[in-house]
C-alpha cells in the first residue's frame, strides 16, 4: 500500500543546517518535492484554463482579457516565491537573526537584535497517525521583549526537529524554552483479547 512518508518517495529532509560563515548558523528550507509538486499542479491548472478556452472556438478576446493576463502574471510570482528557498540566519558576530521566509522572500530580510529578544520558544506537539505511532512536530518561534512572538520554522520530522534544537543549544548565546504537549493515551474501544 503507497504510503505518502514511504522513504522512496519523500526521501529529502525538510531543513538542511549551514554554516555560511564564523559565528553564523543558517537554517534553510529544503522540501523541494513538495515544491515541485505545487508547480506542477499551477502549471496544469494553467494549461487546461488555456486549453478550455482553446476549445471553446479559440476566441482571441479570450487572450486579451484581464484574468488571462492577470494569470500570466501572477503565475510565474506563485513559482517563484514556491521555488525560492527561504532560511533563517543565527548571526553569533553581529548578534542578529535574520529571517528571509514567507513574506520576507520578496522583501528585504527581517532583522532582529539578539537584544530584543527574550527567548526563543520550543512546542513539541505529539499527534497520533493513522498506522497507531505517534508524530512529533516542533515549533521554532521567537519571543521577543516587548510581548511579540515571531514564527521561525515548523519541522515534521523528529530526527530533524532534534538535530536543529541541539545546533541551536550549541550556537545560540541564549537557551531554547521548550514545552511539550504529550498525547494523551486513549483507552481502547474493543478488547478483543479477553473471552466473555
Amino acid at each position: 500500500m503507497f504510503k505518502f512518508k514511504d522513504p522512496v518517495i519523500y526521501k529529502e529532509p525538510q531543513f538542511i543546517l549551514k554554516r555560511p560563515g564564523v559565528g553564523r548558523l543558517r537554517v534553510v528550507e529544503r522540501d523541494l518535492v513538495q515544491r515541485i509538486g505545487l508547480v506542477i499542479i499551477l502549471l496544469t491548472f494553467f494549461f487546461m484554463t488555456l486549453l478550455s478556452a482553446l476549445d471553446q472556438g479559440g476566441n482571441p478576446v479570450f487572450y486579451t482579457h484581464w484574468y488571462f493576463k492577470a494569470g500570466c502574471v501572477v503565475l510565474p510570482i506563485i513559482m517563484y516565491y514556491i521555488l525560492r528557498l527561504g532560511y533563517v540566519e543565527f548571526d553569533n558576530v553581529r548578534e542578529r537573526v535574520i529571517i528571509k521566509r514567507y513574506q520576507y522572500k520578496y522583501l528585504p530580510a527581517r532583522v532582529i537584535q539578539y537584544q530584543d529578544i527574550d527567548s526563543i520558544g520550543l512546542n513539541l506537539n505529539e499527534s497520533a497517525t493513522e498506522h497507531g505511532s505517534t508524530l512529533t512536530k516542533y515549533f521554532f518561534k521567537l519571543k521577543l521583549k516587548n510581548g511579540r512572538i515571531v514564527p521561525l520554522f515548523n519541522v515534521y520530522r523528529e530526527k530533524t526537529g532534534k538535530k536543529i534544537e541541539t545546533w541551536m543549544n550549541d550556537h545560540l548565546k541564549f537557551k531554547i524554552n521548550a514545552k511539550e504537549n504529550k498525547l494523551k493515551k486513549r483507552p481502547k474501544l474493543f478488547n478483543f483479547s479477553k473471552k466473555d
